[in-house]
């Protein structure tokens, strides 16, 4: 099947050998009347002609990037069909796993398209065309040149009055970053800072609507380079428009690895999509999944496999913050200090490294001087009984702190009843557990990091009532002295609940 004539040929001989089969005919017998009349016998020559130019395509594939009409044009490509009289389809270039994406021609501009189909047969409920559809939706009121232009949406019945649901938007030529890094792509610290530039730009662009478009899934496969090296933010099939004073639906939508903890919760934000943004820096630089990335006090510790600048590093530690408050609050706030001059900017990690380090000097050198292992000491004049006292007591004093501190550190710092008042506040807590919750005895785990007015906390631990018994993660934040409950979840039996929403989720979903 080397040329266009050798695919009809294909066709006829396809369709010639289906006519004499009497099984085959059955399967396109759509009203079970044991006649192929006119409309059956059309998907029939639909479907065969699908599959042979889908053969022929893998026969002739091209790189992304050299895949435009012209090349079409060309090798003389045959068009698979004409969608709605308008859009001629030439290839498939993507497919995932809910659709496919194929290149085609607008009859009407002469211009080159993308055209999106929702395969119904793999969605597994409704919500997935409401998303399809509101990515259409989201598309036909952006007008940004690192954003595909939208065309048309629009839905068609086939032969069997199954309804095909298509968007078609502007044809960007290139290639995703999630395949540029599977095919070697090595970024420098200049091409990272470029490649967050462009995007904070794009997001600086819809977080600035009214109201705000939050897209929730940026990451390397949904962003584009060009062959000019400029990019192009793509898949709005999860944008969220955040209504004020509301934080949308309970619905998760996003990929795991990009996905801040209050997204988890269900709740979007602008500063949602920054975290998303350094989580694909950190991806590109380091060649590691986000998921593969070490993980200490709920950060991402990409420091270890990337070579940038304390600058860029401190510019992505604040990107990444877990908690969302301590983030930058606006991508134009993180294009200030991207493209400003290095600010040194200390993370609560190095703070607490610094702390840990004294401390275990200063354990070192009290146990050293309890031992009368110091440092030779000059003579000196003699002390009273009285300062002998004062100095053993603040000695003693300073080592109870010191040799005592990871234990302290490893408690939950007494805001246990303020984590489990959460729980005894949602009623499915109590229809899981029953009532009198609270903790119950077995192992707990986790750990707590304070400096004076900040501090993080994150543990599991169990939990019981007067009907079951359950495992209680959740995580906290100070600031300013005061301790905020930032993620809980409950667990009992195959039962899984979002603690501060009071929602049921699916069973595992923040593991």
């Amino acid at each position: 099947m080397s040329d266009k004539p050798d695919v009809q040929a294909e066709i006829e001989r396809r369709l010639e050998q289906i006519s004499r089969d009497p099984e085959a005919l059955r399967r396109y017998d759509i009203n079970a009347d044991g006649i192929i009349d006119g409309v059956e016998w059309d998907e029939v020559r639909r479907v065969v002609t699908a599959e042979v130019h889908t053969a022929w395509q893998r026969e002739h594939t091209q790189p992304m990037a050299a895949l435009t009409l012209q090349a079409i044009g060309q090798s003389d490509r045959p068009v698979l069909e004409t969608l709605n009289g308008r859009f001629d389809i030439y290839a498939e270039i993507g497919r995932g796993a809910q659709g496919i994406t194929s290149l085609g021609r607008d009859r009407t501009s002469g211009r080159q398209v993308a055209v999106k189909e929702l395969l119904l047969d793999r969605v597994s409920s409704w919500k997935g065309v409401e998303l399809f559809e509101r990515e259409g939706r989201a598309l036909a009121n952006l007008d940004h040149p690192c954003i595909p232009a939208y065309v048309d949406t629009f839905h068609i019945a086939d032969a069997s009055g199954q309804e095909r649901f298509f968007l078609v938007q502007e044809f960007v030529e290139g290639d995703n970053y999630e395949k540029l890094l599977a095919g070697g792509l090595s970024m420098t610290e200049a091409d990272a800072r470029d490649f967050a530039v462009q995007t904070l730009h794009v997001l600086d662009y819809l977080h600035e609507r009214s109201p705000p478009v939050v897209h929730r899934d940026i990451k390397p496969s949904n962003m584009i380079r060009r062959p000019d090296g400029s990019i192009a933010l793509i898949d709005f099939g999860a944008v969220q428009a955040i209504v004020p004073d509301a934080y949308g639906g309970s619905t998760i939508v996003g990929t795991s690895g990009y996905m801040p903890v209050e997204q988890l919760m269900g709740r979007a934000v602008a500063a949602t999509d920054l975290y998303a943004l350094g989580a694909t820096l950190a991806h590109l630089l380091s060649h590691r999944h986000p998921a593969d990335l070490p993980v200490e006090f709920m950060r991402l510790s990409f420091r270890p496999f990337v070579n940038v600048s304390e600058h860029f590093a401190s510019f992505l530690d604040r990107m990444l913050e877990p908690h969302v408050e301590k983030r930058f609050r606006t991508a134009k706030e993180a294009l200030r200090y991207l493209e400003g001059p290095p600010v040194q900017l200390v993370s609560q990690v190095n703070q607490d490294e610094r702390i840990t380090a004294a401390l275990i000097q200063a354990r070192a050198i009290t146990k050293a001087r309890l031992e009368g292992q110091g440092p030779a000491q000059q003579p000196a004049a003699k002390t009273s009984p009285v300062a002998k006292i004062s100095t053993a007591a603040v000695l003693v004093m300073i080592t109870v702190v010191v040799l005592f501190f990871p234990i302290v550190s490893n408690k939950i710092f007494g805001h246990d009843e303020q984590v489990l008042n959460v729980l005894r506040a949602c009623p499915l807590a109590e229809e899981m557990l029953g009532t009198d919750i609270g903790k119950a005895v077995g192992c707990a785990w986790g750990e707590s990091k304070t400096n004076g007015s900040s501090g993080i906390s994150r543990w599991s631990m169990p939990v019981s009532g007067t009907k079951a018994r359950g495992r209680y993660d959740f995580s906290m934040s100070k600031s300013r002295g005061k301790w905020t409950v930032d993620f809980a979840s409950l667990k009992a039996g195959d039962t899984q609940i979002n603690a501060i929403t009071c929602e049921y989720v699916a069973f595992d979903e923040y593991d």
